[in-house]
C-alpha cells in the first residue's frame, strides 16, 4: 500500500492543471527508446511498424473524449528451444520435444504451471549453444527471449534480450567480467510426500553407510548425530566397537540385536525394518538418490542435503562455500539437481584418478572424483552437525547476489536443429529449462502510456496486475527499463538506489504525480489512493471477488471518480465465453475492428482467421483470401496493407466514452507472428480441446465457446460399429477404467486409448448388490485380475482403474486398502482445476493427526475437462483421406453396439452458465436426466489413462505396447455399415437391454451375498 498521501495530494491538485496537446503516439515516437526492453526489436519506437496502435494510443491522451479504452488482444507465444533441452516437471523430467498442452511445469519462482500452448516444430533457424558460468548449456534459436541483467552500470539492469541482441557482447570491454546475468529459478514449490525413508537417514546412509547393511561410520567426536536422527523418529545406536579404525565410530540404524543384562548372551534378534526398506527402494550394493525424493517438499529436500553433507560435506574456514565430495556419479548428479532445485547455483569439478605417493615413499590409489561447490547462508543450514553448521555465515556478512544469478560466458553458433517454443499459464510467461533451472520468456501500449504520463501530463496513476507479485515482476522488468532508457523519463524520476529517491518497487513518485503497482488481489492496494490514470492490465486474470469486497474492475474503477477527465485502459487476453472480463467490456463498447484494404481489389475487411487458406500438412504455403475478390494475398503485402487500415466500429449503437479494440495474431508486422506460424499452430492443436482453446484465446484474441450441450445420443446410435463388445479392437493399446459407485451396484466401464488419442468402448458392466456389504466389491477386485482380447489374440489388463469415492466413501477406502493395487486409483471430483487429474493427497492419519507415509493416496480430477473434451470428440465425424479411404480423425470415439440407455446417459449433461452470489457468470455442468453412470465412468477412465501417460505418449511408446503385446497393427478400421439393426427396445424397469452380439455389454450380475 502506498502511503505518500502529501505527495498524491500534490498529484490531485496538479492533476487539473491544462494537458499538452501532444499526443501518447506522438511522444512514443519522438522519446521512447526500445533498445534494451523486452522489445524483440530494439531502437526507437515506431508507430509506423504497428500503426494499429496508434488510435488505441491516442484514446489515452487528454485530448481526446474517450474515458475508457478496452483493448482485447492474442498474445504471441515465446522464443524456441531445441527438442531435446530438458523441461523439468513435477514428476521427473520432460523434454521440449515431447512437451504437450496440459503438461505441469514450472514458472521462474518454482511455482507448478500448465503448458497451453505449443509450437509447430521449427526446422532452419539460426541456433545458438549458451553456456552459463556453472557449465550449464542450453541451445537455442537467434530470437528465443532471456529475463536477463545487465552489469554494464554500477546498479545493474533488467532486461528481456533475444539470443541474437546477445551474440558478441557476452563480455564487458576487454575485461573477463561477464555482461549478462540471469536470475536462479526459485525453489521448486512442491508438497510433502510420504516416504519410506526419512530424507536425513536417507542422506546420512548415502554418504557414509554400509552398501548392503544398516550400519554408518562417523567421526568419534559426532555422537550427536543420534540425537538428530531421534528428531526424525529414528531409533539409532553409537557405538565405539573395540575393532574400529582411528577415530571412527559405529552408528547402527534401527538395531535388532540386543543383549541381555549380562552383556553376553543376546535376548533378541530380528530383521531390520530400515534394511528392507532400503532394499524396496533398490538401494543395497546400489546407492543412488531416488527419483521421488528429488521432488519432495522444500523441507524434505533440504533435509536430504543436510543429510549427505553431515557425511561427505564440508565448509571453508571461512564460510564462503559448501563442498560436497564423492566417487558415486550418481550421486553428484542428484546432489546437483537437488541443490538446483533448491534455488542455489552448484559448480561441479572434476578429478582423474591418480596414485600420488607418501612421504615415506608408498602409493596410495586414489579414484577419480567430483567435487560439488556452492555458496549458502545459515538462514537456510546446509548441515545438522554443530561443528559444521557453526562456520556459515548469515546473508549481511556475503554477497548473496552472485550465488543467487548465472552468468553467461559465452554464446556459440552451432549447426542448426529443430526448436520449438510453448506457452505457459503464468502472467510472465517465464517458465524454468534445462538440467540448471534456468527461467527463459514467453503491451508496450500500456507502457507507452506510462511514459507519456510522467513525461508531458503528470497526475496520479495506477498500474494494476493479476498479482501482487506479478505486479514487483512487471516494475523489475518493464516499468525500470522503460525509465532507464527513455532520457525524458530517467530525469523525471530518482535513481531507485538514491537516498529519499521516492522510486521503490511499487511506487515511482515523479513531479506533479506518482506512479503506483499493486496486485488485484489485494483490496487494499486497489482502495489506496485516488487516481486519475488507471492502467488494468491482464484482467481476465484478476480474482472474481478481491477479499470479500467485490469485482477487482470495479474497486479499482472507483478509485477515478473525483477526476472528471479520467483515463482508464483495460487490456487482456480473452479466456471462456460468458466469464471473460474483455470480453464483458468489449461488447459493450463500440467494438472496433481493423480494416485493411485488398491489394488487388481495394476492398476494406478486417482480417478473419476463416480466410486464411493452406495446404493441410504445408503452413507455409498459406495465404489470405480477399472476401471480395477472392485473391489470395501474401504475407509480404501486410505492411502496405496495416499502413493504410482504419479502426471502424461495428457497433456504433454502443458508442459512448468507451472506445473498444480487438486485435488477433493475423495482424503480426512482418517479421512477427507469420500466417504460416499461425497455421502451423491451428495443425497442431487438432484433436486437443485444451490446445484448440489455447489456440483461439492467444492466436484469435477472442474467447473460447466451450461445447458444453450433450451430443444426440440418437445420431450416436446410428454410428455404433460392428466390433464385438468385449474384446479390444487393433487400434487400442492400453486399458483403463472408471467405477461409479452407487448404493445398490458398482458400474464399471473399460475403455481402449490407441494413437491420436482415438478411444474405444471395450465394455460396461453392473455389479449388482448393496455397496455396504463386501460381496460386490469383490466381483469389482476380480475385475482387476481379468483380460480382454485383442484383435490380434493378445491379452491385454487394465492398466489403470479409477474408483468413485463420492458415494460409500470409508467402503471405497477400505478396498482400495485392502487390494493395495497401484493400478486402483482412488478418486475425487472437484469444481474445477487446471488439470484433469492432480497430484494425490495421503488420506490416512495416525491418532495424533500425523499423515502416514504409505497410506491411501486420493487423486482429484476435475471432470469438467474431460467432460468437454468427450463431448467435442463425440461430435467427430468420419472423413475421406487422400487414397479415398475413410480415415478417423484425432480423438474419434468407437462405439460398439450398445444401448440406448447408456448413450443417453455418456450424454446424460450439459454445460450452462449461472450467476454466483456476488452476480458473477459461472459456467456448471448440470445432469438433464438423473442416470448419468456412463459418464462418470468414462471421466474417470479418461483420467486414469492421463495418469498412466498416455497424454505424453509419443510413436516410440505405442510401438513398444506393440513389442510387449506381440501385437502387430494392421491398417485402420473400416468405418461402420449403416445401420441395418432394428432399433433397440426401451430398457425395462430393473433392467438394460443391449442389441448386437451374444456378449452384452452392459452385464447385469446379481449379488451373491449370503447364497
Amino acid at each position: 500500500m502506498y502511503d505518500g498521501f502529501d505527495h498524491v495530494e500534490k498529484a490531485w491538485r496538479d492533476g487539473l492543471t491544462p494537458d499538452p496537446f501532444l499526443d501518447v503516439s506522438d511522444w512514443a515516437d519522438r522519446d521512447r527508446v526500445l533498445s534494451s526492453t523486452s522489445s524483440s526489436e530494439p531502437g526507437r519506437w515506431r508507430t509506423a511498424r504497428t500503426p494499429y496502435l496508434r488510435d488505441i494510443m491516442n484514446d489515452l491522451s487528454p485530448a481526446s473524449a474517450t474515458e475508457r479504452v478496452v483493448f482485447m488482444k492474442g498474445a504471441q507465444v515465446g522464443g524456441p528451444l531445441a527438442l531435446d533441452t530438458p523441461l523439468p516437471t513435477p514428476s521427473g523430467w520432460i523434454t521440449m520435444g515431447e512437451v504437450q498442452v496440459g503438461d505441469a511445469l514450472f514458472d521462474e519462482q518454482g511455482w507448478p504451471c500448465r503448458v497451453v500452448g505449443v509450437s509447430p516444430v521449427y526446422v532452419d533457424r539460426e541456433c545458438f549453444e549458451i553456456e552459463f558460468d556453472d557449465g550449464e548449456r542450453i541451445v537455442c534459436d537467434a530470437e528465443h527471449r532471456w529475463p536477463t541483467l545487465d552489469f554494464t552500470t554500477d546498479a545493474p539492469r533488467r532486461k528481456t534480450l533475444r539470443t541474437g541482441q546477445m551474440v558478441g557482447r557476452t563480455q564487458l570491454g576487454g575485461s573477463p567480467r561477464r555482461r549478462f546475468g540471469i536470475d536462479n529459478g526459485g525453489a521448486l514449490a512442491l508438497p510433502e510426500r510420504d516416504y519410506p525413508v526419512h530424507p536425513y537417514l536417507l542422506g546420512l546412509w548415502l554418504g557414509d553407510g554400509n552398501a548392503w547393511m544398516n550400519h554408518l561410520s562417523v567421526h568419534e567426536d559426532d555422537r550427536e548425530v543420534v540425537e538428530h536422527l531421534a528428531d526424525c523418529g529414528v531409533r539409532a545406536l553409537f557405538r565405539l566397537p573395540h575393532w574400529r579404525k582411528g577415530k571412527c565410530a559405529n552408528v547402527v540404524i534401527d538395531p535388532v540385536y540386543a543383549v541381555d543384562q549380562s552383556g553376553q548372551a543376546p535376548a533378541s534378534c530380528g530383521t531390520s525394518l530400515f534394511s528392507v526398506r532400503l532394499r524396496q527402494l533398490n538401494l543395497i550394493d546400489n546407492k543412488h538418490l531416488p527419483a521421488a525424493y528429488l521432488r519432495g517438499g522444500h523441507e524434505q529436500r533440504l533435509a536430504l542435503v543436510q543429510g549427505l553433507m553431515d557425511s561427505d560435506g564440508s565448509i571453508t574456514p571461512d564460510g564462503k562455500r559448501c563442498e560436497f565430495s564423492n566417487t558415486n556419479s550418481r550421486l553428484v548428479e542428484g546432489m546437483v539437481e537437488l541443490l538446483r532445485s533448491l534455488g542455489y547455483k552448484p559448480a561441479v569439478y572434476h578429478h582423474e584418478a591418480k596414485t600420488p605417493k607418501r612421504a615415506d615413499g608408498r602409493q596410495r590409489p586414489c579414484a577419480a572424483g567430483w567435487r560439488v561447490s556452492w555458496t549458502a547462508y545459515a538462514e537456510e543450514p546446509m548441515f545438522r552437525l554443530s561443528r559444521k553448521r557453526a562456520r556459515m555465515r548469515p546473508r549481511s556478512a556475503g554477497r548473496p547476489g552472485r550465488a543467487l544469478r548465472r552468468r553467461i560466458v559465452a554464446i556459440r553458433p552451432v549447426p542448426s536443429v529443430p526448436v520449438r517454443c510453448i506457452e505457459v499459464d503464468t502472467p510472465s510467461h517465464l517458465y524454468l529449462c534445462g538440467k540448471g533451472f534456468i527461467p527463459t520468456h514467453n503491451t508496450e501500449c500500456g507502457n507507452n502510456w506510462i511514459g507519456y504520463v510522467i513525461a508531458c501530463a503528470p497526475g496520479p496513476m495506477m498500474a494494476v496486475a493479476p498479482t501482487v507479485e506479478m505486479a514487483k515482476r512487471n516494475s523489475k522488468q518493464r516499468i525500470d527499463p522503460l525509465i532507464e532508457e527513455s532520457p525524458s523519463l530517467r530525469e523525471r524520476i530518482a535513481p531507485s538506489r538514491a537516498r529519499d529517491a521516492g522510486n521503490t518497487i511499487l511506487a515511482k513518485e515523479f513531479r506533479g504525480g506518482v506512479l503506483v503497482l499493486t496486485g488485484a488481489n489485494s483490496a487494499v492496494g486497489l482502495r489506496s489512493m485516488p487516481v486519475r490514470y488507471l492502467f488494468l492490465d491482464e484482467v481476465d486474470g484478476y480474482p472474481r471477488d478481491v477479499e470479500g469486497e467485490g469485482d477487482a474492475v470495479a474497486l479499482a474503477e472507483a478509485r477515478t471518480r473525483t477526476f472528471t477527465r479520467r483515463k482508464i485502459l483495460l487490456v487482456s487476453t480473452p479466456t471462456i465465453a460468458g466469464a471473460s472480463t474483455i470480453e464483458r467490456e468489449y461488447l459493450a463498447s463500440d467494438q472496433r475492428r481493423y480494416f485493411v484494404p485488398c491489394p488487388h481489389c481495394a476492398h476494406a475487411q478486417w482480417l478473419r482467421f476463416e480466410q486464411l487458406r493452406w495446404t493441410w500438412g504445408d503452413p507455409r504455403s498459406a495465404r489470405y483470401i480477399c472476401e471480395s475478390c477472392e485473391q489470395p494475398i501474401g504475407e509480404h503485402h501486410k505492411t502496405a496493407m496495416l499502413a493504410d487500415g482504419r479502426w471502424v466500429a461495428t457497433a456504433p449503437q454502443n458508442r459512448g466514452k468507451t472506445a473498444g479494440y480487438h486485435l488477433s495474431s493475423l495482424y503480426s508486422p512482418v517479421g512477427w507472428r507469420s500466417w504460416a506460424d499461425i497455421a502451423a499452430a491451428w495443425e497442431t492443436a487438432q484433436g486437443s480441446a485444451t490446445a484448440l482453446k489455447a489456440f483461439k484465446n492467444t492466436e484469435l484474441g477472442e474467447t473460447w465457446e466451450e461445447e458444453g450441450e450433450a451430443p444426440d445420443w440418437e445420431r450416436l446410435l446410428e454410428r455404433r460399429e460392428d466390433y464385438r463388445i468385449g474384446t479390444v479392437p487393433a487400434g487400442g493399446l492400453l486399458l483403463a477404467g472408471g467405477a461409479d459407485i452407487q448404493k445398490d451396484r458398482i458400474e464399471v466401464s473399460v475403455w481402449a486409448f490407441g494413437r491420436g488419442r482415438e478411444t474405444w468402448l471395450v465394455e460396461h458392466r453392473v455389479l449388482m448388490g448393496d455397496t455396504a456389504r463386501a460381496a460386490v466389491w469383490n466381483e469389482l477386485g476380480a475385475i482387476l485380475s481379468e483380460q480382454w482380447t485383442h484383435a490380434s489374440g493378445a491379452l491385454l489388463p487394465l492398466t489403470r482403474l479409477g474408483l468413485d469415492t463420492g458415494f460409500a466413501t470409508q467402503e471405497a477406502y477400505a478396498f482400495a486398502r485392502g487390494v493395495n493395487d497401484p493400478r486402483l486409483l482412488p478418486m475425487k471430483g472437484v469444481g474445477s482445476g487446471a488439470a484433469l487429474i492432480g497430484t494425490p493427497t495421503a488420506v490416512d492419519v495416525s491418532v495424533p493427526g500425523k499423515r502416514l507415509r504409505r497410506g491411501l493416496k486420493l487423486f482429484a480430477i476435475a471432470g469438467g475437462i474431460a467432460k468437454l473434451e468427450f463431448y467435442n470428440a463425440l461430435r467427430l465425424s468420419i472423413e475421406i483421406g487422400p487414397d479415398g479411404q475413410p480415415a478417423f480423425p484425432p480423438g474419434y470415439v468407437h462405439l460398439p453396439k450398445i444401448d440406448g440407455e447408456f448413450l443417453q446417459q455418456l450424454t446424460a449433461e450439459h454445460l450452462i452458465t449461472r450467476r454466483d452470489r456476488h452476480g458473477y457468470p459461472q459456467r456448471v455442468w448440470e445432469k438433464r436426466r438423473d442416470r448419468n453412470e456412463a459418464l462418470d465412468c468414462y471421466v474417470m477412465a479418461r483420467a486414469a489413462a492421463m495418469q498412466a501417460g498416455v497424454d505424453r505418449f509419443e510413436e516410440r511408446h505405442w510401438r513398444e505396447l506393440e513389442r510387449t503385446l506381440g501385437i502387430e497393427i494392421g491398417p485402420p478400421p473400416l468405418p461402420p455399415a449403416p445401420p441395418s439393426y432394428p432399433t433397440p427396445q426401451a430398457a425395462p424397469s430393473g433392467g438394460l437391454s443391449v442389441s448386437g452380439p451374444a456378449r452384452r455389454g452392459r452385464r447385469v450380475i446379481p449379488s451373491r451375498f449370503m447364497r
